[in-house]
């Protein structure tokens, strides 16, 4: 590699081979049939190969990014060949990257105690690099031949299994891993959404609770976002199942047998969901809070009657609801923008919940868990309305200022109008209020246009973001006396 060469490649914008890959991804993705013949198939397949070849050479060696677009686009052109064809295809297309694991995996359990730290993390990083890049050749393949190509692509995950199995126990602790391994298990998902190869859904929630075993270890530190939307994504693509058991509405033998498994998998996954909370503090893991909210949201749509039945623990009797509202109920006010945002959206599902209980149908099993998110919520309700009218008084970040309208629209329309109008003038006679008179009742026409439900949450939100600005003011107050942009606030919600 002479100087010229080295100089050359400094100043382009990305490396010769990542715009190789890149551009050879966008005509093979663009005219996938073109490339459907032995010989463009022959080359497709000798290139691949070439890419864990060449790996001693920095020059032509292909990164993680190189690799899934050159795996995406030979995928796409797998995926128009005859069905008959995709299983032999899949297994020439990956068996490079399962090769390359073994071979990382091989040499960390034949040098782990002799070889230096380095070394090792960078076989460990390579391993999460080759899972991700499966990982990429199943889900492109998936989108491509839509529901046809499930039967090649489950044939390929069970042949992978047991090698994601070892992974998992023995590599778990590293945090590259976790996160490319919860790749690998939302493909399960998406390949499982019929729930009809329970067998492999269990063996990835196994290695789902073990992740989350090892994050609620109070000495560790580590992401739990990525094994938290795989809790989530299960939770939304079979929670009916398990709800549908909670419920006692299946009829078949077989259909009661699928409805038990996926409580069974639902229970466990949100109970250790709930551990890693009690085991991590919030300044130590600050995406556990919102990976939480977002499993508990995913509960309120999918299966309430589960969520609302089940306790943290078997021998507790503090139920997942109330141990999570109280969680929330404590978050609203946090510093971690990510946390107020994911409180709000969660708070925001269980006042919709509360808005379809019917008094009169309690017979009905979602609208008794509707009357109980109702009483879980009404000791809180007073209280978050106050909390969200005076976080919109300049104190909220700004990005939380759409799901603080969102929430407070659906709380205010769910409460009984007295009620409401107490709480909202109340709220607006505080200090942080610093708007003056016409103002605050220009506000309280748009929170009492709530409570009666006629109007959008987009104007309530429009609202929010106007006094958020105005009390971005130092000279507030000088405002309040008659100024234009009072004048022209009143005007717009008076």
């Amino acid at each position: 590699q002479t100087t010229d060469t080295t100089d050359l490649m400094e100043e382009m914008a990305a490396p010769p081979l990542a715009e190789a890959t890149s551009a050879l991804r966008n005509i093979l993705s663009r005219a996938p049939k073109r490339f459907a013949n032995a010989e463009a198939l022959s080359a497709l397949e000798n290139g691949w190969k070439s890419v864990y070849s060449n790996e001693g050479n920095d020059l032509n060696f292909a990164s993680l990014d190189d690799r899934k677009s050159l795996c995406a686009g030979i995928t796409r052109v797998l995926a128009v060949l005859p069905p008959e064809q995709w299983a032999v295809s899949l297994t020439t297309l990956t068996n490079p990257t399962i090769e390359c694991i073994e071979i990382m995996l091989k040499s960390i359990s034949e040098n782990q105690i002799s070889e230096d730290k380095s070394k090792l993390d960078e076989r460990v990083t390579r391993i999460s690099e080759e899972i991700c890049v499966f990982a990429s050749a199943i889900r492109t393949f998936h989108a491509a031949a839509k529901k046809q190509a499930k039967v090649p692509l489950l044939s390929l995950l069970h042949r992978v299994w047991p090698l994601v199995a070892h992974i998992a126990k023995t590599l778990s602790t590293q945090e590259v891993i976790i996160s490319s391994l919860c790749e690998f298990l939302l493909i399960v998902i998406s390949l499982n959404d019929d729930g009809k190869d329970v067998g492999l859904l269990k063996e990835a929630s196994e290695i789902a609770i073990a992740i989350l075993d090892f994050a609620s270890n109070e000495h560790t530190q580590c992401h739990v976002m990525p094994i938290m939307e795989f809790v989530e994504q299960m939770i939304e693509t079979f929670g009916h199942l398990a709800e549908a058991q909670v419920n006692a509405i299946s009829s078949s033998p077989v259909a009661i047998g699928l409805t038990q498994q996926m409580r069974d998998i639902v229970e466990d996954l949100l109970r250790k969901a709930f551990h890693v909370i009690q085991g991590q503090s919030q300044k130590e893991n600050v995406d556990a809070l919102p990976g939480l909210f977002l499993v508990c949201g995913a509960c309120i749509r999918r299966c309430p009657c589960l969520f609302f039945s089940l306790n943290i623990a078997v021998e507790s009797a503090e139920s997942l609801c109330t141990a999570s509202l109280n969680a929330a109920r404590s978050s609203v006010t946090s510093k971690q923008i990510d946390v107020v945002r994911s409180t709000l959206l969660y708070l925001n599902e269980a006042f919709i919940l509360t808005s379809t209980a019917v008094a009169t149908d309690a017979q009905n099993n979602r609208n008794g868990a509707a009357i109980k998110c109702i009483e879980a919520v009404n000791p809180y309700r007073a209280e978050l309305v106050t909390t969200l009218i005076h976080g919109s008084c300049g104190v909220f970040p700004r990005e939380a200022l759409d799901p603080v309208g969102t929430l407070l629209h659906s709380i205010l329309k769910t409460t009984p109008i007295a009620e409401a109008e107490n709480i909202c003038t109340q709220a607006l006679q505080a200090e942080t209020f610093r708007l003056g008179d016409e103002a605050k009742r220009a506000a309280l026409s748009v929170l009492g246009k709530t409570v009666q439900n006629t109007i959008a949450p987009s104007v309530v939100m429009d609202l929010l973001d106007d006094l958020w600005t105005l009390h971005q003011n130092d000279e507030v107050g000088v405002m309040v006396a008659g100024g234009d942009t009072i004048l022209s606030f009143t005007e717009r919600y008076g």
